[in-house]
């Protein structure tokens, strides 16, 4: 980490060797901040401990941690490794705050157990009547040309 310290110096940044917390930097210094990124994940296993990051940056924290605890008015909604929380949202806060663009949500009716969404009918997850939410995250979605139907139209 000594290099990076030399730069901040040479960027005005009073940085120095042996600081337990170390803020990162705006857009101004944007390369500066990426390698800092590299060197902090590493930072934690060489000296041994644990760390306890803090940010509102959901980049930082998907590329930092092993394991990440998503905070919505003071109450933990989900904890978790980063992919699993991106892949299994427990909460429609998660799915919206974590990811960009952020998961897009449906709300559905459950009939006979099931969930239709166009020609897809899906097993609902609660098998009671109601509704439910569907999350999808813009990646997993394909777009098809529709199929003629059997009359050629």
């Amino acid at each position: 980490m000594a290099n990076i310290f030399q730069q901040g110096r040479k960027k005005g940044l009073d940085l120095r060797p042996g600081w337990r917390v170390v803020a990162l930097f705006g857009c101004e210094i944007v390369v500066l901040r990426l390698e800092m990124r590299a060197e902090l994940k590493s930072v934690p296993s060489e000296a041994g401990t644990t760390t306890i990051y803090v940010t509102h940056d959901q980049t930082e924290a998907m590329g930092l941690a092993d394991r990440i605890a998503v905070l919505h008015a003071g109450r933990i909604q989900q904890i978790g490794a980063p992919a699993e929380v991106y892949a299994f949202p427990a909460t429609t806060f998660v799915g919206g705050f974590v990811g960009s663009p952020p998961m897009n949500f449906l709300t559905l009716p459950v009939e006979n157990g099931s969930v239709r969404l166009g020609a897809l009918a899906l097993k609902s997850p609660t098998g009671s009547e109601g509704q439910i939410v569907l999350g999808v995250r813009p990646e997993d979605l394909e777009p098809t040309v529709a199929a003629e139907d059997s009359q050629g139209t």
